[in-house]
């Protein structure tokens, strides 16, 4: 559940939002919605996101034409701080290329994924149900297939791990 806080005197005031109950579990994906909610409220003019992840970064240039108004990823490592400006960046790509990024990214090595150097058919499956989650960043609910089904496993922790051999 997600809540909208506002400020006024010195009193911090708690709004749900039901607008931004959602599944996700990835942070990833939930900055998606919360990018497209805030976008249609009226007092917006811009968005900022602050991440240091550039799967964020990638994400917030595929769904350009879903979040309407101009964003600016915020981004840093150590002291390096920069200032990205998504529109401009997207004006400059093409929609199918912004489309086909989030599947490259998930291939070639994001967070979740890791490098596919020696992996083969069981590394194609688990990019594979990544895209499928970034690409429902823009559902609240998406009806999403079983990680167990697309190598990974479910850990005696309870956690999800890579099943990296059949």
């Amino acid at each position: 559940m997600c809540e909208l806080l506002t400020g006024n005197q010195g009193s911090v005031n708690s709004i749900p939002v039901p607008d931004l109950y959602l599944s996700h579990e990835e942070a990833d994906s939930r900055i998606i919605l919360h990018c497209m909610y805030v976008s249609q409220q009226p007092t917006t003019e811009r968005v900022i996101v602050r991440s240091p992840d550039s799967d964020v970064f990638l994400l917030l240039l595929s769904f350009s034409d879903a979040t309407g108004k101009p964003l600016i990823f915020d981004t840093s490592r150590e002291n390096n701080r920069r200032q990205l400006n998504r529109n401009d960046l997207a004006a400059t790509v093409s929609k199918q290329l912004r489309d086909a990024i989030i599947g490259l990214h998930a291939f070639t090595g994001c967070d979740l994924t890791s490098c596919f150097a020696g992996k083969g058919k069981l590394h194609t499956q688990r990019a594979n149900f990544q895209i499928k989650i970034w690409r429902a960043s823009s559902s609240n609910f998406p009806d999403l297939p079983k990680p167990e089904n697309n190598r990974w496993y479910l850990s005696s922790s309870g956690g999800l791990e890579i099943k990296w051999f059949s």
